[in-house]
């Protein structure tokens, strides 16, 4: 029988590196970077496939294609911030309220939508972006859960 009081093994590096990968608020948030951009660039560009916009119409093949590609560079990086703040943000609540629950992307979600919005339509925008941010994480944290897919 073993006690805690003898030697122990030394750690392998390569899990003791994982496991503070995976303790990390940065390491989540950048995961996150990397969903995001694949999922900005894909629905970018899948709508700019199926979209029929009169000014799109007159380009040649590689042109239009050119285009798409560019712009869903675009949403694909504005995507990965998103993606960036909203994991940051919810693991640091996390870390700070000591509990994983269905309000710390609720309240994440609320905090970037009220800034996106106040970005663009100042104190409208501002309240629009929380309540939208919000009602929008927390009935995809529902739909997570009903899934079975809930980390908790």
């Amino acid at each position: 029988m073993t006690t805690i009081l003898e030697a122990q093994p030394p750690a392998d590096p390569m899990r003791k590196a994982m496991m503070v990968a995976q303790n990390s608020t940065m390491a989540t948030a950048l995961m996150n970077v990397g969903g995001g951009y694949v999922m900005g660039f894909g629905f970018s560009l899948f709508g700019s496939m199926i979209s029929a916009e009169t000014a799109t119409q007159s380009m040649g093949a590689a042109d239009f294609f050119r285009y798409s590609v560019r712009s869903a560079h675009r949403m694909g990086v504005s995507f990965c911030f998103f993606g960036f703040l909203f994991g940051g943000i919810e693991v640091a609540l996390e870390k700070r309220r000591g509990r994983k629950d269905k309000w710390n992307p609720t309240i994440s979600g609320a905090l970037i939508g009220g800034a996106y919005g106040w970005r663009s339509y100042k104190y409208p925008g501002l309240a629009a972006g929380v309540v939208g941010g919000a009602a929008f994480s927390l009935l995809f944290e529902k739909m997570m859960d009903w899934m079975g897919f809930a980390q908790r």
